[in-house]
């Protein structure tokens, strides 16, 4: 081949890889409208790995005015992210303000929160029962590390009996402390472990603090960033969890979210509901996860979900619920997820007809021993059936044959 060819072919080499760059590039800086995911910047991504939490926005306009208006946006939520995540922690103080961490290392010194977490930590309080108590660090620590462990089943309460006592005595331990909300105005709270507990504690080499927000933390987080994002204006978009928590702004418009089959291959329905809305749930299974912090287990022929939805009364899971879905557009994410963790921490379907019928939500839900049927309470939403292998019952006051 003459030079003069090669030389040219070369030329047109270099212009075609240019201008493909080029497109690459410009696709990858313009902007168009539409739903973009907010993340934090990447020096923050390491200590914000465990708000589980994700927020996704609508931007329009310019491609440079939407690249400015999602910078903006990033810092006032990255700023917010980090302030209500550290005030939530349990485990870790930090410098320049009082969060749960410190309360736990106060040894019963008054200390002042902010008004946020004041107000939390007094509902959380109210809240505590038979299904939830705030002071069950321990009891939170045992099944976290349990769910996490590489083969589980070996520990599982169903097979060990160490495991099951020792979970036993934890969730009946008594006389724990006393939290003390001194001030309403100057939010000024006091917590006192009593030494009897902690002689406990040091018994079973438990070192998990012990006021803990447990399974309502993320409730009160994504409900925490949705206010605070709200008070600045930023209401085009939606929250969502790892867990599948949703909350939708008030300018969210109509979203659509999928109620999940254990196969996680195929939703069982898709809901529509108009903004704003907050979505609550329980899975017995992570199929987003490839059940990461789930697992099963077979015993007399049933199949045993193992999650930390467990009830305060012995530290044990029920397999009553295969899912549960509730949807309001009035009802706070701590109102939801405390009725839901109510639901799924009792023995039987017809325990919960009266927390669930009459609520202002709509409920749709799967039992584990029916694995075919999507049962829908007082639905407002727009229901679309996906998977061909379920029927939907509609269900009046929860009376299930």
């Amino acid at each position: 081949m003459k030079s003069w060819i090669k030389k040219a072919l070369y030329v047109l080499t270099v212009i075609v890889a240019v201008s493909l760059l080029s497109v690459k590039l410009y696709e990858m800086l313009h902007r168009e409208s539409g739903y973009y995911q907010i993340e934090p910047p990447t020096q923050y991504l390491g200590e914000l790995k465990d708000a589980r939490i994700r927020l996704t926005y609508y931007l329009d306009g310019s491609s440079n005015e939407i690249k400015r208006t999602q910078s903006e946006i990033q810092k006032a939520y990255t700023d917010i992210l980090l302030s209500v995540t550290r005030q939530l922690d349990a485990e870790t103080v930090y410098e320049g303000m009082h969060n749960i961490a410190s309360l736990n290392a106060s040894n019963g010194e008054l200390l002042r929160v902010s008004p946020e977490l004041y107000f939390i930590l007094k509902d959380a309080y109210d809240k505590q029962g038979k299904h939830y108590c705030l002071f069950s660090g321990a009891l939170w620590s045992e099944w976290q590390k349990l769910l996490y462990l590489e083969d589980p089943t070996f520990f599982d309460p169903a097979n060990n009996p160490d495991t099951l006592n020792r979970l036993n005595r934890i969730a009946k331990a008594q006389d724990i402390g006393t939290l003390t909300f001194v001030d309403d105005a100057a939010c000024t709270i006091s917590l006192r472990i009593s030494e009897d507990y902690r002689a406990f504690l040091t018994e079973y080499d438990i070192t998990a603090p012990i006021l803990h927000l447990g399974r309502l933390h993320d409730a009160y987080l994504i409900q925490w960033v949705a206010d605070a994002l709200t008070e600045k204006g930023l209401t085009k978009g939606y929250l969502t969890t790892v867990d599948g928590l949703v909350i939708a702004l008030e300018d969210a418009g109509t979203q659509t979210f999928n109620l999940l089959a254990p196969s996680g291959n195929v939703p069982i329905a898709s809901v529509r509901a108009n903004a704003p809305h907050s979505l609550g749930c329980f899975y017995a299974f992570a199929p987003a996860l490839q059940n990461y912090g789930r697992y099963t287990l077979e015993q007399d022929d049933k199949t045993l979900y193992r999650h930390a939805f467990y009830s305060e009364s012995d530290g044990l899971p029920r397999n009553v619920f295969l899912s549960l879905s509730l949807v309001s557009n009035t009802l706070s994410m701590p109102e939801l997820m405390d009725i839901v963790i109510q639901a799924v921490s009792t023995d039987t379907v017809e325990e919960v007809g009266a927390l669930l019928s009459g609520k202002p939500f709509s409920a749709y839900f799967t039992l584990q021993n029916d694995g075919e049927t999507l049962y829908v309470l007082s639905s407002a939403e727009e229901l679309t059936l996906l998977d061909p292998d379920y029927r939907v019952e509609r269900v009046g006051m929860l009376k299930i044959e």
